[in-house]
């Protein structure tokens, strides 16, 4: 599973021709860590390797940056843990709401979600991946 999320990852940044480094124009905080750590997991986690993210995100719970929230949400549809990436990305959604970065990262995970859902709910998660938030009330 987490090829695939890679390969997908991977389509997206030869698509858009600069994935990682849209994902870093969020400033990170003086609180979280320094944005060249966070682009060397990035880069790590895109060969397969995921031991930097987890040595990064150990002990995280509000992340500071979008950056380090984007590549936790990564690493747990790696794992195939969607509800924990579900939620992650819901509140992100609220914190991020005019951020163009984000929508666009979303909409890739919301796509890979709706790969390991159940069939009840394959449609609300590609729902989510294709129509902008603004059209989707209550989500």
């Amino acid at each position: 599973m987490l090829n695939k999320i890679l390969l997908m990852i991977l389509t997206l940044s030869l698509s858009t021709g600069a994935f990682s480094t849209v994902h870093l124009s969020t400033v990170a905080s003086s609180n979280s860590a320094p944005d060249n750590e966070i682009l060397t997991a990035q880069h790590a986690f895109f060969q397969g390797d995921t031991r930097l993210a987890e040595k990064l995100l150990a002990g995280e719970s509000e992340y500071q940056s979008l950056a380090l929230a984007q590549l936790q949400v990564m690493l747990w549809i790696g794992r195939e843990e969607a509800d924990k990436a579900t939620e992650l990305l819901l509140k992100l959604q609220k914190r991020y709401s005019s951020n163009a970065d984000y929508h666009y990262f979303a909409g890739g995970m919301w796509r890979q979600l709706g790969h390991q859902v159940s069939v009840c709910s394959k449609i609300k998660y590609y729902r989510r991946a294709v129509l902008p938030p603004i059209f989707l009330p209550g989500n």
